[in-house]
């Protein structure tokens, strides 16, 4: 799993790439920064910036960093909960309609992120036990509106379904696995103020 994880980082690093390439001569780009909540196991919050650059009939390609933090667990699994703490790098491709405002507009997209987790507080009430983690892969769809605040800005809320693929180990003191689960669907919104250059 874990060299499945590196292809399929890198295959988001490339399509970040792409998308730059093939949409910064539109012009048009727009930067923001965004707050998310998701709840999956449990809650999450997270900051992060997002680039989004324009191209023909109201597509658009969106690169987006993000840092996450969050406890997660599942009882089931004898998983403790864990604070952890993610890096996560992504793309995404969608489409823009204006609605019969001229301030508004609504949009979808379909996205690929890679996450970086790390571990902190383990809460496990197994002694010596190892709560460990690997690269993420997310799938992410959202459903998103935009308010035009300015000829520059915009105001923009996104609802957000995203499958996870996870590596989370719980492991004991002489390595024999204790708990270990491999994926989780997580949902939420985010709020994002953006400029357009």
């Amino acid at each position: 799993m874990s060299r499945n994880h590196c292809l399929l980082s890198r295959s988001v690093l490339a399509a970040v790439l792409a998308a730059s390439g093939q949409s910064l001569a539109a012009g048009g780009a727009e930067l923001g920064v965004r707050v998310s909540a998701l709840h999956a196991a449990t809650h999450s919050q997270g900051i992060g910036l997002i680039v989004r650059w324009p191209m023909s009939q109201g597509y658009f390609a969106m690169a987006s960093l993000d840092r996450q933090h969050y406890e997660r667990g599942d009882s089931a699994l004898s998983m403790p909960p864990a604070e952890l703490r993610s890096t996560v790098v992504g793309a995404a491709f969608g489409r823009e309609q204006r609605s019969n405002s001229l301030l508004q507009s609504w949009f979808w997209s379909w996205g690929l992120s890679a996450g970086f987790p790390t571990t902190g507080r383990n809460e496990s009430a197994i002694a010596d036990s190892l709560f460990t983690t690997a690269t993420e892969i997310h799938l992410t769809a959202s459903l998103g509106v935009s308010t035009k605040l300015s000829d520059n800005w915009t105001l923009t809320g996104t609802a957000r379904l995203e499958r996870h693929f996870v590596d989370w180990r719980l492991t004991a003191a002489d390595g024999s696995l204790l708990g270990r689960k491999e994926a989780l669907t997580a949902s939420g919104l985010s709020l994002a103020v953006n400029y357009k250059f």
